[in-house]
């Protein structure tokens, strides 16, 4: 679908390929898709926000829906073309827009600021859409409850501001985003936690699983938020310190008399602000910003797998933490669903982006 010069939708009908579709533990999602003819052989002349959609019977009432953990060739849902050149036309959720939004001033819930900039952008890239109506309220639900403060009115994008609410959520997520014709607002569901990481710890033994690619680095055992240090909004330090223990749990401690943490590695430290004097105020701000442990080594890795069993519809969750068998003997490695693709049945495990699909 595309809105022409004078405010009229028009309807193309293309057969497309998938050539790249993925998806990353920081929001990032895509599918890059290349037609099957020349578009303006049929008067398309593609541009940006135009609307790839399932091929669905539009009458009131029909649900198109997406989810984030979902093979793009099971369905696209409602999709926005974000890039394109004379080949590959990349297509992305409303969510991973790079829409400007301005939020005033004022402190909000990163759900309340999500709902708020997902109702705005879609009433600007669906606007007077015939089967897209952008009327009525839109929430968002979430366990978070840590809000995020502005001063003044502040411009960010769509996308910026779903990157920081992924990054408040521990564990494996999935986002479900569906719109129901004739409704008056699409809806975003939410699957993750800022409290737990949701799901037990999965297992993958790489000598049972084809390892395409792998990287080991030696980084210095400072790199990485290991623990975090509260403070409250008049400038006291809350007497609690937070950090990930071996199983990747978020634990809060209380700090010594003398100031001296014995404990583990030598911590790389964060501070941030929390909005009143709890252990869980803390754990919640931590579990935003810890992405190593305490008591992790300065080796890391990462490495690229090709396997059927991680993209199981009961797969694998993005970001959902794994334990890895098969790099030493009798001894497991703990790291994180990284990135998927989709298209190739691939995805990348590890501690960093040394080996990643791209962008």
């Amino acid at each position: 679908m595309q809105r022409d010069i004078d405010g009229q939708w028009q309807f193309y009908t293309i057969r497309t390929y998938i050539k790249s579709d993925v998806l990353k533990f920081d929001g990032t999602r895509y599918v890059k898709l290349a037609f099957d003819i020349n578009p303006s052989s049929i008067g398309y002349y593609p541009r940006q926000n135009d609307i790839l959609l399932d091929a669905v019977d539009l009458t009131d009432g029909t649900t198109i829906s997406f989810k984030y953990s979902q093979n793009a060739t099971d369905g696209f849902g409602i999709m926005f073309l974000s890039q394109f050149d004379e080949e590959t036309y990349t297509f992305s959720p409303l969510l991973n827009l790079e829409e400007n939004v301005f939020i005033p001033a004022g402190s909000y819930l990163p759900q309340v600021l999500l709902a708020n900039a997902v109702r705005s952008v879609w009433g600007w890239v669906v606007g007077s859409n015939p089967y897209l109506f952008t009327q009525g309220t839109l929430s968002i639900s979430s366990d978070i409850t840590r809000p995020a403060n502005y001063s003044e009115t502040t411009q960010s994008t769509i996308k910026d501001i779903f990157t920081n609410f992924i990054a408040r959520l521990r564990g494996g997520w999935d986002i479900t985003f569906s719109y129901t014709v004739g409704d008056t607002h699409p809806n975003v569901i939410v699957t993750g936690s800022v409290t737990s990481t949701g799901q037990p710890t999965y297992y993958v033994d790489l000598e049972h699983q084809p390892v395409l690619d792998i990287s080991f680095t030696s980084r210095n055992k400072n790199s990485g938020t290991s623990m975090v240090i509260g403070y409250l909004e008049d400038g006291t330090v809350y007497p609690y310190y937070a950090y990930l223990n071996a199983s990747l749990a978020v634990v809060t401690q209380p700090i010594p008399a003398s100031g001296i943490i014995t404990i583990g590695n030598t911590p790389r430290i964060y501070y941030s602000q929390i909005d009143s004097a709890s252990t869980a105020k803390l754990a919640e701000s931590a579990g935003s910003v810890l992405d190593t442990s305490i008591f992790a080594n300065d080796s890391q890795i990462v490495f690229k797998i090709s396997s059927d069993k991680v993209l199981t519809p009961n797969g694998i969750l993005i970001g959902q933490f794994i334990q890895v068998g098969g790099l030493v003997k009798d001894n497991l490695k703990m790291a994180r669903m990284r990135e998927i693709d989709f298209a190739e049945n691939q995805v990348i495990i590890g501690d960093n982006d040394d080996i990643t699909f791209g962008d």
